[in-house]
């Protein structure tokens, strides 16, 4: 046997499965999976056999009880869910929203095998109580059902959420928190703020804010925005993940958006090919200009180019999300559709917009609407 040949073979071998990513990661998904399932065997035996060496002790019989109600069962089962959560980010050619999903359901499954758990232990318990005198006068049955039934009904919440992505406490609103109004920047301010940032930062800064002003994207959409997310033919870009805490997800409204462009964002875009563009089309648009890798969150941007800049300018201290509100408000005041702008920003009706906006969209008219007013019942 010719161990050159067999070694070229396998090169050759790896080399066609590198051209077809779907191919490379479903290789290193079903590699996932079989680590997980022999880590689960492994976890099983040695949580088992550790249960029944101790449980021989006298002072230790209680673990007995937990080995019959199969307590370390259930936590040996979560080992193989453990295992793919924290592995999908070592899998080749995967997607962020491919590992999103699978991360997730994965949490589901390590969730629903702790809450087994936590169930077999309250039935542990019960048995334990049973031995002791005080169970010939008051029996816990009742009180030990009951806290299943919470348990259950609590992880099943949490479990449902974790699968559609989405909290179960998103609907409650709070009716003593008054939400802020957008405090936009107008049209001066803007400019001093990119005229700034242009003579003062590395262009990479300036870059970032003059989109960020010029889109209304949300910073946690903007931070994670690819070059194979630009159509340069149509002059958009789509949007259709956000960055939150550091963990990827869908946009806030879980939906993907085109925004159109206009020439001063595409020249932005053209500026910033010369700093990320050669990292290929899965690269962040915006990177980092002092380490040269990604932003882990907006926060960096924030302390370290935009509060500064407010204070050197003499801006009154608003938050960086408020170039957002400046895009929309600037646009409405110019006599631009709500509907359209509701569609560049991602809201999910127009409806949205004039709530937020209905003193900008007021103000649109620059004067006419009042004008009118002032012939009809005018002296």
């Amino acid at each position: 046997m010719d161990i050159q040949q067999i070694w070229r073979d396998s090169l050759d071998l790896w080399g066609t499965v590198a051209q077809h990513p779907m191919l490379h990661a479903a290789i290193g998904l079903a590699a996932l999976l079989l680590i997980s399932l022999i880590v689960r065997r492994l976890a099983r035996f040695l949580v088992l056999q550790g249960g029944r060496l101790l449980a021989r002790q006298h002072a230790l019989k209680w673990l007995d009880d937990l080995r019959h109600n199969k307590v370390f069962h259930r936590l040996a089962q979560t080992t193989p869910s453990l295992v793919l959560q924290f592995g999908l980010k070592l899998v080749p050619e995967l997607s962020d929203t491919a590992q999103h999903f699978l991360g997730n359901v994965a949490l589901a499954f390590t969730l629903l095998f702790m809450t087994m758990a936590l169930s077999c232990l309250l039935d542990a318990l019960l048995d334990i109580y049973a031995r002791t005198e005080h169970a010939r006068t008051r029996s816990i049955k009742g009180y030990v059902q009951l806290a299943k039934l919470m348990l259950w009904i609590f992880a099943s919440i949490v479990i449902v959420a974790t699968l559609i992505d989405r909290s179960p406490l998103e609907r409650i609103k709070s009716q003593k928190h008054q939400k802020r109004e957008p405090d936009p920047f107008d049209r001066e301010e803007t400019e001093r703020i990119l005229t700034y940032m242009h003579e003062r930062y590395d262009e990479q800064v300036w870059n970032w804010y003059e989109f960020a002003f010029g889109t209304g994207m949300r910073p946690s959409e903007q931070i994670v925005v690819q070059w194979r997310d630009v159509d340069w033919k149509r002059q958009s870009i789509r949007v259709e993940r956000a960055r939150v805490r550091a963990v990827e997800k869908s946009t806030k409204t879980r939906t993907v958006r085109d925004v159109d462009l206009t020439p001063r964002m595409m020249a932005v875009l053209r500026r910033q090919k010369a700093h990320s563009f050669m990292r290929g089309l899965d690269s962040p648009i915006f990177i980092n200009p002092v380490t040269n890798t990604p932003w882990p969150d907006v926060q960096d941007q924030r302390k370290l180019y935009f509060h500064p800049a407010l204070r050197a300018l003499g801006i009154r201290s608003r938050d960086a999300y408020q170039t957002r509100h400046t895009y929309a408000t600037t646009a409405l005041m110019g006599g631009v559709n709500p509907a359209y702008i509701a569609r560049q920003l991602g809201h999910k009706s127009a409806a949205m917009l004039f709530r937020h906006y209905s003193k900008w969209i007021d103000h649109a008219d620059y004067g006419r609407e009042a004008a009118k007013l002032n012939q009809i019942y005018g002296s």
